[in-house]
C-alpha cells in the first residue's frame, strides 16, 4: 500500500483508500505532526468539533527551522489571511461579510457563465480520440471558474493557475521540501503584487465580480481588510 502523501500514492491513491476502507482502518499517523483521519463519521465530528483548528497551513511547516520558517513568512501570512484556514470569531466575520456573494441567488446567475467555460474546454479537445480527463479537464476547470467568478482578466488566467497549482503542490505534500516551499513563497509573492493591483482596478472601476463584491462589502460597520 502506497504511503499516504508519496508519490505512488498521488500517481494511484485508489488502492491506498480501498485498503484503508477494507483493514477498518480509522486514523493512521503520516508524521510526527499529522495524524490523518479516514472515515467519514470521524471526520465530520471533527469538523464539527470546536476544539479543533481550521490553521492547516501551520502543519506545513513544523519541520522547517526557525530561520526557514522566516524565509517563507509571505507564504504564511498569505494563508492567515484565507477564509478556508480561519477560526472563530475571524471566519465568523469574514463569511457574513461575503455571505451575498454566495448567496443562491448569486450562484444561480453564476451557473451559466460557469457552464460556457465548460463547454468551451470540451470543444478545445480533439474529437474522437481518448484524453487524459484529469490533465485536461479536471485540472483546468476549477482554475478557469475561481478566475472568472473574481473577475481575473481571461489573459492571465494562466497564470492563476500556475500560481495555484504550485501552492495546491505544498499544502498537499506532506512535510514537504524546503525547495518547494520556497517555490510556494515566491509563487505567492507574485500572486499577491498581481491581486493587489487587480484590488486597486476594482475599487476604481468596480464590475460583476467577486472582486468587486469584496471590496463594497460592508456589515455593521465591518469591511474586509486588503490582505484578506
Amino acid at each position: 500500500m502506497p504511503p499516504i502523501g508519496s508519490p505512488a500514492f498521488f500517481r494511484d491513491p485508489y488502492r491506498t483508500y480501498r485498503a484503508l476502507l477494507t483493514t477498518g482502518t480509522r486514523t493512521v499517523r503520516l508524521s510526527p505532526h499529522i495524524v490523518a483521519v479516514t472515515h467519514y463519521r470521524d471526520c465530520l465530528d471533527i469538523l464539527r468539533d470546536p476544539r479543533f483548528s481550521a490553521k492547516r497551513y501551520t502543519r506545513q511547516v513544523a519541520h522547517f527551522t526557525e530561520e526557514q520558517k522566516r524565509e517563507i513568512s509571505d507564504w504564511t501570512r498569505a494563508s492567515e489571511n484565507m477564509m478556508f484556514f480561519m477560526d472563530a470569531p475571524n471566519h465568523t466575520r469574514v463569511r457574513k461579510l461575503l455571505l451575498r456573494a454566495f448567496s443562491p441567488e448569486a450562484m444561480a446567475a453564476w451557473q451559466p457563465r460557469i457552464l460556457r467555460l465548460f463547454i468551451d474546454i470540451l470543444d478545445g479537445l480533439p474529437a474522437g480520440s481518448e484524453i487524459d480527463f484529469m490533465r485536461q479537464v479536471a485540472h483546468r476547470f476549477p482554475a478557469l471558474v475561481i478566475g472568472e467568478i473574481l473577475g481575473v482578466p481571461h489573459q492571465n488566467w494562466d497564470r492563476l493557475m500556475q500560481w495555484s497549482d504550485v501552492f495546491i503542490e505544498f499544502i498537499a505534500t506532506f512535510q514537504g521540501s524546503f525547495e518547494l516551499a520556497l517555490r510556494a513563497n515566491r509563487s505567492t509573492i507574485e500572486m499577491l503584487d498581481y491581486l493587489r493591483e487587480l484590488t486597486e482596478e476594482k475599487r476604481a472601476n468596480p464590475a460583476d465580480d467577486l472582486l468587486s463584491m469584496m471590496v463594497a462589502s460592508e456589515e455593521d460597520g465591518e469591511k474586509l481588510t486588503s490582505d484578506e
